[in-house]
């Protein structure tokens, strides 16, 4: 299955050939691939598969620089709500069904009545 990237890649090495006025075949020979390479690389079947040293090659006969940039830290309000709703979906899961009826409010009061200091 094809990926969103794979597909977007694809385009763009089909559109940066194209502007580049060169034919698949052309673009193969500067970049010592088969046609077929660059053909697959453009199609369907997109970039899956193709190894990085490929792809760098295809790029760089386009004059393009691929450049390996590190994921940027998760936000840290995105990582506590993301372990709190986990935190919520764990407690729900192991509490015993009287706790998660209860909570909030005293064992010895009224049920339904919550607990007021």
């Amino acid at each position: 299955m094809k990926s969103r990237s794979d597909e977007s890649l694809s385009r763009q090495l089909r559109n940066l050939r194209i502007k580049a006025r060169l034919t698949q075949e052309e673009l193969a020979y500067q970049a010592s691939v088969s046609r077929k390479t660059i053909s697959t690389m453009e199609t369907d079947d997109g970039c899956e598969g193709v190894s990085l040293s490929v792809l760098n090659r295809v790029m760089g006969a386009l004059g393009v620089e691929i450049s390996l940039v590190p994921k940027a830290p998760p936000n840290l309000d995105d990582l506590l709500n993301k372990n709190r709703k986990l935190f919520n979906a764990e407690e729900e899961r192991t509490l015993p069904e009287r706790v998660r009826k209860t909570a909030g409010e005293r064992l010895d009061d009224e049920p339904g009545v919550p607990y007021a200091p």
